[in-house]
């Protein structure tokens, strides 16, 4: 039994009265306030604008009234607050039956202490990481440490099925210290779904309480099927309590390598030679990193599982996030908050120092540097987009040849160019390798906007804002990678507009780790279309490949983010969009929508459609031929009525129609005000209120009833 369920309903405007002499809006400023429960309607209640609703308690069978929410998810509570549009208010039920969790909960992550280190996020599942049930209740316990930078959520097999996250916790702080965090995930944007980030070390007693007659699936995810339901399993009651009871009690033995990788250090490559290794002390169990640096160097230190990079990446991780500020040196910076990189500021031996129990790390400078700075001399482009070269070079993974390669400037030292075509919204870097080594992105880029107008932006990469046939050099200093910029000419409109079959997919946040799902195979100068279903804050994009090119991790295809999106006007809804950090596209406002991404510019532009929501109706016909007794109802296809009907000369009739709100047994009458333009029967009907026929026959009816409650019925020969 599903306790509750998720659906969104939007507001719904029925305007057209109830008379016999009208179907157009009430002029009084007043709004409807409808109260659900799912989708059915329980009251509608009429407010005059600046008024509020009548707070009131429904009843359900097998059910107790918990609140009311302004939005289906239950995300806000409603507030019964001065009233100024039409408006809908959703109902929270909790059942009152009782049934017993016959499930088995694992607490599944990854992390130094000594169940989570053995977990694998969930990979292994044994008696150590089983949850015990409490004794005729439906809640369920494990004790364990728990080490600072822990992750993990409670789950029922290796899969994932049924997990619960952060969103079900019921609080994260106690006595004003923050112990747990709900960590930012790109896989979902439901708190229910991330991960749990231990912030105190220590012992602690978790306790997953659970409401399976609750329980719901998310059936609109476009992943969604019965095989993999319990993937989508949620429940508004559930809760995950916790108790710390002390310090760590078993403090683990095992010890994780830790290697530094970075741009100039490792060229990004993984390198286990000892001269990469931090040392560990296990006395202090702090580990140590005394090593050169190049000016401008950016890296991070990694653990490994075993032995070589083959055997996976471990759980402990040092990025500038975890560094103690006060206590280090200034030469080497980061953002904190995002938990970047480390990035050094000058030439110099950096001495790191990271202790593996408070897991902060401090870092200090001696200016001694030995070491010489040698340029690279070789470099490629790499990037992706629809110009004909980053449209095959998979962001240096698939392609990296002579085409992608920069030339010498004759005459010139340390100065390298390529000229190609850029489309609006490619994206690219120079780099020294496929690894990415020695990367350049937009900081290097002199003067992005000439004369007002701008060429390149910051997308995490260099971004081309104007198409056209591009002259890029790479000026490298002799001294520090500081230094280095990237001069650029446009030499006028692009050289080749070529046209080929590509692949367009989207990618969405609700769904499973961002999967990419195919809309269609189409020119590359053609538009696709897509229609979608979004709740506030989903995220998404979309990306285009060759013809027949899977995307993996190999093969990332093309993105096609939030800059690519259209001039917001009043005939779209592009204004229901923003973005964020990563540039995707971010929906403000839930609703259906249409999705058009054009390519006939040889530049993907994309605009959307926000799709008004069908409201299911059903419509009777009653007149002189029937008595004027109700006939059968007779159902709408979303907002359509579509029926034939045969008449005499003389007929006088008119139509009524019924939905979940209405109240009288005679419904919402539809007269002859109500006669559309469309039909080529519409002469033969005339009447003041009521229709009346003047040619016998049988006609096709069609009648239709929008959002805005506007009411129009035609008539079709047949």
């Amino acid at each position: 039994m599903k306790g509750i369920r998720k659906f969104f309903v939007g507001a719904v405007v029925l305007a057209c009265t109830m008379g016999v002499t009208s179907c157009t809006h009430n002029e009084t400023k007043s709004y409807e306030v409808k109260f659900y429960d799912d989708t059915t309607v329980l009251k509608t209640e009429k407010v005059k604008d600046g008024e509020t609703a009548t707070n009131w308690t429904p009843t359900k069978e097998g059910f107790e009234f918990v609140d009311w929410y302004a939005t289906p998810n239950f995300k806000f509570a409603y507030k019964f607050e001065p009233v100024h549009q039409n408006t809908s208010v959703y109902a929270l039920f909790q059942s009152t039956q009782v049934v017993e969790d016959t499930r088995s909960w694992a607490i599944v992550g990854s992390g130094t202490s000594k169940v989570l280190s053995t977990s694998g996020f969930g990979n292994t599942i044994n008696a150590e990481h089983l949850l015990t049930k409490a004794d005729k209740k439906n809640e369920f316990s494990i004790t364990l440490d728990l080490e600072v930078g822990d992750e993990f959520q409670f789950a029922i097999n290796s899969n994932w099925a049924n997990q619960r996250g952060g969103g079900y916790l019921e609080t994260t702080s106690k006595d004003g210290t923050e112990y747990f965090e709900i960590k930012g995930s790109h896989l979902s944007t439901n708190t229910k779904k991330c991960n749990i980030g231990v912030l105190v070390s220590g012992n602690y007693t978790l306790t997953l309480s659970t409401n399976p007659v609750d329980d719901y699936y998310d059936t609109k995810d476009a992943y969604y099927t019965e095989e993999n339901k319990e993937s989508f399993n949620y429940n508004d009651f559930d809760k995950i309590t916790w108790v710390r009871n002390g310090d760590v009690k078993e403090v683990v033995d095992t010890v994780y390598d830790l290697y530094v990788k970075g741009n100039l250090v490792t060229g990004w490559q993984h390198n286990t030679d000892p001269e990469y290794k931090m040392d560990y002390d296990p006395k202090t169990k702090t580990y140590t990193y005394t090593h050169q640096f190049y000016d401008y160097d950016e890296f991070m230190f990694y653990s490994l599982n075993g032995d070589s990079i083959s055997d996976g990446l471990g759980p402990v991780s040092i990025k500038f996030g975890q560094v103690d500020i006060e206590n280090s040196t200034d030469k080497i910076t980061g953002d904190k908050a995002k938990d970047s990189n480390f990035q050094t500021m000058a030439n110099g031996t950096y001495t790191f120092t990271y202790s593996l129990e408070t897991r902060v790390c401090v870092v200090t400078y001696d200016p001694t540097f030995t070491l010489e700075y040698t340029p690279n001399t070789q470099w490629y482009i790499v990037g992706g987009g629809s110009s004909e070269l980053l449209s095959i070079s998979n962001w240096g993974r698939k392609n990296l040849d002579e085409r992608f390669l920069l030339k010498p400037v004759e005459g010139e030292t340390l100065k390298y160019y390529i000229t190609l075509d850029l489309q609006v919204n490619d994206e690219f870097q120079i780099v020294k390798d496929g690894q990415w080594g020695l990367a350049h992105s937009f900081s290097f880029v002199q003067n992005p906007v000439v004369d007002g107008t701008t060429y390149f932006t910051d997308s995490g990469n260099i971004q081309c804002k104007v198409s056209g046939n591009y002259t890029l050099t790479l000026n490298v200093s002799d001294t520090s990678k500081r230094f280095d910029t990237i001069t650029w000419v446009r030499n006028g409109d692009v050289l080749s507009q070529p046209v080929k079959t590509i692949d367009v997919y989207y990618k969405l946040s609700s769904n499973n780790d961002w999967e990419p799902v195919l809309i269609d195979s189409i020119l590359s100068n053609a538009e696709v279309k897509v229609t979608l279903k979004l709740e506030e804050g989903d995220k998404l994009c979309f990306v285009y490949t060759d013809n027949g090119q899977k995307i993996n991790a190999v093969y990332p295809g093309n993105l096609i983010r939030y800059t690519a999106i259209g001039e917001a006007k009043d005939d779209n809804a592009n204004a229901n969009f923003s973005t964020n950090a990563d540039y995707n596209f971010v929906c403000d406002v839930a609703g259906k929508y249409e999705f058009t991404i054009d390519y006939s510019t040889g530049t993907p532009v994309v605009n959307t459609t926000l799709i008004p929501e069908a409201t299911s109706y059903e419509v009777i016909i009653k007149g002189s031929m029937t008595g004027w007794a109700n006939s059968d109802r007779i159902a709408s296809e979303g907002d359509v009525v579509t029926f034939n009907y045969t008449f005499a000369e003389g007929d006088e009739f008119g139509f009524a129609w019924f939905d979940a709100t209405t109240t009288t047994s005679y419904g919402n009458w539809i007269g002859t005000s109500c006669l559309g333009t469309e039909g080529d029967a519409n002469s033969i009907f005339s009447g003041e209120n009521n229709f009346k026929c003047t040619q016998a026959g049988t006609y096709t009816i069609k009648i239709t009833k929008t959002s805005d409650g506007t009411v129009s019925v035609n008539f079709y020969n047949i």
